[in-house]
């Protein structure tokens, strides 16, 4: 089974197999369905034998996902959650009454990005009105600006369930049996990063739960779903229970699926102009110029309405939809689908079938608005957001966030590709095919085996005194300072990441791993040999190629230093550049222009302490053709964070951090010259 872009691959395969098609693995059946009409026959008109969820192991016994309703099995338990989700969210008009929060938060939404307006930014900014608004409807709660405790709740969140919900990331899940092998049995480590998955789901739960029963404690509770159904009299436990999570999953499945619709809505933007300017036509219009659209505009706005539609249609967030499950033997079209069959809706090949949907592949809301020459095309809601008793219940919230997210931004903004050089630059079209857009790392930091502090906390640089975490946050890397023990936050709130150069030592061990958590005593080595620290290498680009970060820290010059000499072997130099040149470049790139002619050495002839730190003459370059916008990457050395380096304080360190933060800075802005440097060349796959 393909595991990146499979919904492309599934489609390539309906011309070869046909609409339906059966995958057994290790004895499991998977029907990949790439017919529209049999989806909506199996789904929809026989739903009460199609609508059960696989469970997997890892997900569904360890993390706990056996609790949340996109996992409930199809029963009782489901129907009752639906039913509390429809009352509240399900439909136009119960949506009403959080019109206000929504129209609030978004015009948070447009001065933020007024005042940030950097792509990277407003992708912030979106996360953080949607999750904003969410945490109000299903809690009550008022999120901050910045660093606010229950949307990082989320975001770790987020993040865990694409790793634990990511195709073959788990033997366990094929093998369930290896769920009772002990986990202080070798090569058990998945263990712990399950572990530290349940307690962001527990989290999600039980957190903003807890706030709700405290402010309704205190009189002050604001109205939300989870305090309207806890107002209830008789209130059971085992209600309760249901209440906490299908509150939480009003979150856990609403946010990031939103900021994906908004981000492909600002894509599609940029990327077809004539289409805004029509859009902002009807809203001049309907709304003028004195006032912001507002939810009571939306029945005049047919062309936003189809503008919206065609988002969903062009960028479907869920492409392979969530899998159904079998509960009954069944034929469909002459084909036999055994009990227990998982169903993969191809929905990708729904959306790009040229059969419904002419020139599929292009951006034409005006497919969904009927003429008299012409009826209107496929709704696309009839599909893009499930099937039958699975699905979504919460549509009308999505429905209501993105609507009001476009009308917004088109009354206010011209949305345009970024300026390079006086000239336009192409977006990268992102279609990642998958329900959450993994951060992306603008600096993955390599480290060198731990120390015995790391080693038995678990937790990257977690020595009392290490200066690594005092470097992020003065140099402006994060907002806040961070203790070791929420290493594994960096990736989802900062774009950081963390990995070790090592044999004997595993970075998703530290990168998942949380304070509440039991842990085993690990005794690891301190120091790795020159010829240990090569061999990793491998290894390393193998991580540069999966997770494309714009650049790589190297968190101590010796370890740079080995493998520096491995890739400097195979790297090609720019043409016309010759040995001279490249030496200048590299030698002393952290104080490049300063000494006023005395050249690499300061006054009295001492060396300058900065020779060697600093960005790196070489590179590693993308394949375009890839996902993301990342096309090369990077390499940078800071001195080791390690308090007992006597030739760098604190505050050298920090001045070499805040170097760091400039270049990245500069590097996504297309500005920094890379011209000079040497290509290391990636193994094929």
């Amino acid at each position: 089974m393909p595991q990146s872009r499979a919904h492309e691959v599934f489609m390539g395969w309906e011309k070869i197999w046909g609409g339906i098609i059966l995958v057994k693995l290790f004895g499991q059946s998977t029907i990949i369905v790439n017919s529209f009409e049999a989806a909506t026959t199996m789904l929809d008109k026989k739903s009460a034998i199609y609508s059960d969820r696989p469970i997997l192991a890892v997900a569904g016994e360890m993390v706990g996902l056996k609790n949340s309703l996109v996992c409930y099995p199809n029963g009782s338990r489901l129907r009752d959650a639906r039913a509390m989700l429809h009352r509240f969210i399900g439909t136009r008009a119960s949506m009403k009454q959080y019109h206000p929060t929504i129209e609030a938060e978004m015009h948070r939404l447009l001065r933020r990005i007024l005042e940030r307006p950097s792509p990277d930014d407003v992708q912030k900014h979106i996360r953080l009105t949607v999750g904003a608004t969410i945490m109000m409807i299903a809690h009550g709660y008022s999120a901050n600006e910045e660093n606010d405790p229950y949307i990082d709740i989320a975001e770790v969140w987020n993040r865990g369930f694409a790793e634990v919900m990511e195709p073959g990331a788990f033997w366990a899940d094929t093998f369930p049996i290896l769920l009772h092998v002990p986990s202080w049995f070798p090569g058990t480590s998945w263990k712990e990063r399950a572990k530290a998955v349940s307690i962001a789901f527990s989290n999600l739960a039980d957190i903003p739960h807890q706030f709700v029963k405290e402010q309704m404690e205190r009189g002050i509770a604001v109205p939300s779903f989870t305090s309207a159904h806890l107002e209830q009299e008789g209130l059971s436990p085992e209600k309760e229970i249901l209440i906490k999570y299908v509150a939480s999953s009003i979150m856990g499945a609403g946010a990031d699926t939103t900021v994906g619709v908004v981000s492909a809505f600002f894509l599609a933007m940029t990327l077809y102009p004539d289409v805004q300017r029509r859009a902002q036509a009807e809203l001049d219009a309907v709304v003028g110029n004195d006032r912001l659209p507002s939810f009571e505009d939306r029945e005049r706005l047919p062309y936003l309405d189809a503008l919206v539609k065609e988002v969903l249609r062009w960028n479907p967030i869920l492409p392979q939809g969530v899998a159904h499950c079998t509960t009954e033997d069944d034929v469909q079209d002459g084909y036999f689908i055994p009990k227990g069959a998982v169903i993969v809706p191809n929905i990708w090949k729904f959306c790009r079938d040229e059969e419904r949907y002419k020139n599929a592949m292009d951006f034409i809301p005006e497919r969904f608005i009927a003429s008299e020459s012409k009826e209107a095309e496929l709704d696309p809601l009839t599909f893009v957001f499930g099937f039958g008793r699975r699905i979504c219940p919460g549509i009308q919230m999505a429905l209501a966030q993105v609507f009001m997210a476009c009308a917004m931004s088109l009354s206010v903004f011209d949305i345009t590709k970024a300026i390079k050089d006086g000239k336009q630059m192409e977006p990268l079209q992102d279609f990642a095919g998958s329900m959450i857009r993994l951060a992306v790392f603008t600096i993955l930091f390599c480290g060198i085996n731990p120390g015995r502090m790391t080693a038995e906390q678990r937790h990257y640089f977690a020595g009392p005194w290490n200066h690594f975490w005092k470097c992020l946050e003065r140099s402006g890397l994060t907002s806040r300072l961070l203790p070791a023990s929420e290493d594994y936050t960096l990736p989802r709130l900062f774009n950081l990441g963390l990995v070790r150069l090592s044999l004997s030592f595993s970075p998703r061990e530290l990168t998942t791993a949380h304070p509440d958590q039991p842990r085993t005593a690990t005794v690891l080595r301190v120091q790795l040999t020159a010829g240990e620290m090569a061999s990793s290498v491998p290894t390393l680009l193998a991580k540069i190629r999966r997770l494309r970060p714009r650049v790589v820290c190297f968190v101590g010059k010796l370890m740079w230093g080995n493998v520096a000499r491995v890739l400097k072997k195979v790297a090609v130099a720019p043409p016309g550049a010759d040995q001279a040149t490249s030496s200048s470049r590299s030698a002393s790139p952290a104080t490049r222009g300063k000494g006023k002619g005395k050249g690499r050495k300061g006054r009295k002839g001492k060396k300058d302490k900065n020779e060697g730190y600093g960005l790196q003459p070489l590179k590693v370059v993308h394949d375009a053709a890839e996902d993301g916008a990342v096309r090369e990457t990077l390499f940078f050395v800071v001195p080791s964070s390690s308090p007992r380096v006597v030739s760098h304080q604190l505050d050298d360190k920090v001045e070499l951090f805040a170097l760091l933060k400039e270049q990245v800075d500069q590097a996504k802005r297309g500005v920094l010259d890379t011209s000079y440097m040497s290509v290391v060349p990636l193994a094929s796959e």
